[in-house]
């Protein structure tokens, strides 16, 4: 393998892995955002996000085990994620 070839592979490497960093930071905030709020709309979330076009992400929120899909809008379901145990003294 030449040196160009193998810095390009490195090059394409480099780029879908920071790709796939700011998509994950992406999904991080979508569900900060619905934890933060009682009801979770599209516009809520674009808003919040300050991003346009948020309906893949909105869709992919709603798809969640943990997310309830209701009239007002999303809503996380409290309880669905058990608290920390604590360590007894």
């Amino acid at each position: 393998m030449t040196a160009t070839l193998s810095n390009r592979l490195a090059t394409e490497r480099h780029r879908a892995f920071v790709g796939r960093a700011a998509e994950l930071e992406l999904f991080r905030a979508a569900l900060k955002s619905c934890a933060l709020v009682r009801h979770t709309t599209e516009g809520v979330l674009e808003k919040m996000l300050s991003m346009p076009e948020i309906h893949e992400l909105f869709h992919w929120l709603r798809s969640l085990a943990i997310v309830e899909s209701g009239p007002l809008g999303l809503l996380q379901q409290l309880g669905a994620i058990p608290a920390p145990q604590t360590a007894e003294a």
